[in-house]
């Protein structure tokens, strides 16, 4: 009988539990394993059922689900049965959930038996399972073993687990196998997890490797994501010069240079971060135009502001006007006011859409000055998008706490 519990089961619902593991439905085995896991505050009587699952269960789902919950349940007794499972059991998937259960349970004392799976084990589905716990374990012990997999392991999938575990490791002794594996590999794959790998390297060779990378056909691709992950560019002006170089490349290597640079405080990005604003290529106005602007902001930068404005006058695309409006609004700069109101009060000549974005920037930047025209736009516009929008502009530009002097509140209905 398949037994659904809307909440998260309790010890008083073990008994219930056991006897669903017993029934014929393999559903209902599953489910039962899998909710003795989710049991609250469980005491060591749940074990017993688990361990008869994982060892006689005919299922190896309902065996996998098995290890499962007691890699969940954590309990350092589960360690002999997991260990068991994950040498004798004959289902590949078994061995890798109890490889993960175990680790779960034991942490640094399931290195031993990861490491002899990962020797001995002739699926490669457990031993990437194995070779990627033993580099979270972080036990150099582990290093020997995973570099031997790296060489010689004959899955693609295995030798890239490997290298990234190498990556986990942070060696710098081998820099040099994980260079050569990126170089040389016949799996790209495997490339690509030798490249991120290297990012973690620490040294000046792994440094210079990224670099030269980001310059290659084959590997460029893979070293800017390595960046991006590692944050490597942070430590290294030469890195950073060469992803400004890199420049004027498809624009979504482009938007990808611009996120590593957003974390990067050299004055040399200023440009590049510039472009982030302004630039109606990039995907999302709401996820760079705000952290462009910050970044300028952190440096006590507010040289962009005459730029943008004059940028403003001059652009005739609608997508790169409201990223430029919203920049102004976020610098918080009153000194683009007159302008945007003039824009305002010039609509007909613009897109439909960009009052909105003029009206929220004057909000945000807090100065009175277009106060009385958002007054007159939401008592008397014709259009009742305006009329709501200059409202909630309104409503914001008064609750500003910047501002000194509250304006009168607008007395139409």
């Amino acid at each position: 009988m398949l037994t659904v519990f809307a909440c998260a089961p309790t010890m008083k619902d073990l008994s219930k539990l056991q006897k669903n593991l017993t029934e014929s439905d393999e559903k209902t085995r599953v489910n039962a394993a899998k909710d003795i896991g989710r049991i609250k505050e469980s005491t060591p009587a749940v074990l017993p059922p688990l361990y008869s699952a994982l060892k006689t269960d005919s299922s190896p789902e309902v065996r996998a689900e098995a290890a499962n919950s007691l890699g969940q349940l954590r309990f350092s007794e589960a360690k002999a049965p997991l260990t068991e499972a994950l040498e004798s059991d004959p289902n590949p998937e078994v061995r890798a959930a109890s490889a993960d259960a175990l680790h779960r349970v034991a942490g640094h004392a399931s290195l031993d038996p990861l490491l002899n799976a990962l020797g001995k084990d002739g699926s490669p589905e457990v031993r990437a399972a194995c070779v990627k716990l033993a580099g979270k374990i972080g036990d150099q012990r582990a290093t020997a073993d995973i570099r031997k997999s790296l060489q010689a392991d004959t899955s693609a999938k295995v030798r890239a687990q490997a290298a990234a575990s190498l990556g986990e490791l942070k060696n710098q002794e081998d820099f040099k196998l994980l260079r050569d594996t990126a170089i040389k590999d016949q799996d790209k794959d495997v490339r690509v997890a030798a490249v991120l790998a290297i990012a973690f390297v620490p040294g000046n060779d792994s440094m210079d490797f990224l670099h030269d990378a980001l310059g290659d056909s084959s590997l460029g691709d893979s070293a800017l994501t390595a960046v991006q992950k590692s944050g490597r560019a942070l430590e290294s002006p030469k890195l950073i010069s060469r992803l400004i170089a890199m420049g004027d490349s498809s624009p979504k290597v482009d938007e990808r240079i611009l996120q590593v640079l957003l974390e990067v405080d050299d004055s040399r990005a200023s440009s590049y971060i510039y472009r982030g604003i302004t630039d109606a290529s990039y995907t999302s106005e709401s996820e760079y135009v705000e952290r462009c602007v910050n970044w300028f902001k952190a440096r006590g930068d507010i040289s962009p502001v005459t730029r943008l404005m004059n940028d403003l006058r001059v652009s005739t695309q609608l997508k790169t006007q409201a990223r430029i409006v919203h920049a102004l609004g976020y610098f918080q700069d009153a000194r683009a006011v007159p302008m945007l109101l003039d824009m305002l009060k010039s609509r007909s000549q613009y897109s439909n859409c960009l009052p909105k974005h003029l009206m929220w920037a004057m909000a945000v930047i807090g100065d009175p000055l277009p106060w009385n025209y958002l007054c007159h736009l939401h008592c008397n516009d014709p259009d009742k998008n305006i009329r709501y929008e200059a409202g909630d502009a309104l409503y914001h530009l008064y609750h500003n706490s910047r501002l000194r002097v509250k304006p009168q509140v607008c007395k139409c209905k």
